[in-house]
């Protein structure tokens, strides 16, 4: 479909709001699988500053040195956040999809799905990297009321 052929649902020419506001969709609509890259990179490098600073608090702590489950709690972090790099990478990473490139229907799908597969990969890396901050404050809090001291 060309630009110059845009129409809403009505079949009605649009008027030049609402044409101005299609065109800005599309736009939004191509983009936004750089944009998930672009927030899936952030997240790598985010975990991988956070990691480096929780492992140097715990290896200079005395965290590991707690009952067992306080260890379990402590390190759960650094797993949550392992797998929310796995989750940014599979986002980055290319997949294979069969379209028609002639079939503007074809690729529109495409687009979709290519959207929604990274939304999903990045959204799921931003709830672990969440979880890993609210277990890292759990573990802080424990740490500093003494709670499973030797």
């Amino acid at each position: 479909m060309k630009e110059d052929e845009l129409d809403v649902q009505d079949g009605r020419k649009p008027s030049e709001k609402e044409a101005f506001f299609l065109q800005k969709y599309r736009e939004m609509k191509s983009n936004s699988p750089d944009k998930h890259d672009g927030l899936a990179k952030s997240f790598i490098t985010t975990v991988g500053m956070l990691t480096t600073i929780y492992f140097a608090v715990v290896t200079f702590s005395k965290i590991l040195t707690r009952p067992g489950w306080f260890k379990f709690i402590a390190l759960m972090p650094i797993l949550l956040w392992l797998f929310a790099v796995i989750s940014a990478l599979i986002a980055l990473l290319p997949r294979r999809y069969t379209v028609l490139k002639d079939v503007p229907v074809s690729v529109e799908k495409f687009l979709e799905e290519v959207t929604e597969h990274k939304y999903k990969c990045v959204r799921y890396c931003g709830w672990l990297i969440f979880a890993g901050l609210v277990l890292l404050m759990v573990t802080l809090v424990l740490y500093l009321f003494n709670v499973g001291e030797v």
